[in-house]
């Protein structure tokens, strides 16, 4: 096997750990955080959290496969292993990001999400 291929391989088995370990993780977390938000509104709460989750795994996908597409030629283990450091690293850090951005939305506009979705 070519470390080319090595790298893609361990690429995709660690982007898809990521991808569904921590979206199940966000998944349950986030249903409690939602139910408190949207408190008289349950159904609203699960349907949002199930928006986000597709969103994250939509977004994983478009990001793992760019990053597939355009892996960089690879000399050594060395050197595979320091890139795919890095590109596992910033996906993780843009996930983080735009986590912590949707919680800090969803924060901010709580009484007035409240207010659109739990009254008629």
């Amino acid at each position: 096997m070519e470390i080319e291929d090595v790298h893609r391989l361990l690429y995709l088995l660690i982007s898809a750990y990521i991808t569904l370990v921590i979206g199940g993780t966000l998944y349950q977390s986030g249903a409690v955080f939602l139910k408190d938000v949207f408190s008289s509104n349950a159904a609203m709460a699960v349907l949002l959290n199930r928006f986000l989750l597709t969103g994250y795994y939509l977004i994983n996908l478009g990001y793992v496969t760019v990053v597939m597409a355009n892996l960089p030629k690879t000399e050594s283990y060395f050197e595979l292993i320091n890139k795919l450091s890095a590109e596992l690293g910033f996906l993780m850090c843009a996930l983080a990001l735009i986590h912590y951005f949707n919680i800090w939305w969803i924060r901010h506009f709580h009484k007035q999400l409240d207010t659109l979705f739990n009254h008629p």
